[in-house]
């Protein structure tokens, strides 16, 4: 399983994404049921400088086990939802950190 290679964020409350103009467009915190995703956006972030198509992509793949489940049920996995919509309509987002 890919997540249980990837970083710790167990100092992590979560992440904030900015559009290009500033606005927070989402938050991913610390807690059941979306720490995975944080665990994987936390991922992203250090290896992009944005959240773009090329990341969204990369992100994709590291969701493979729910990828396909996400595919055939949207609105199930909604930070996997927004990887498909950057990739579908070209979007960049800013990833900040927020901390305990």
């Amino acid at each position: 399983m890919v997540l249980q290679s990837l970083e710790d964020i167990s100092g992590i409350q979560g992440i904030e994404l900015f559009d290009c103009l500033g606005r927070k467009v989402a938050e991913i915190h610390n807690k059941e049921g979306s720490r995975d995703s944080l665990k994987i956006y936390y991922h992203l972030m250090k290896n992009f400088p944005v959240l773009d198509r090329t990341a969204a992509a990369y992100d994709i793949e590291l969701f493979a086990e729910y990828a396909d489940d996400a595919r055939n049920h949207p609105r199930k996995h909604p930070n996997i939802d927004r990887l498909f919509e950057i990739e579908r309509n070209n979007q960049v987002f800013l990833i900040r950190i927020f901390s305990d």
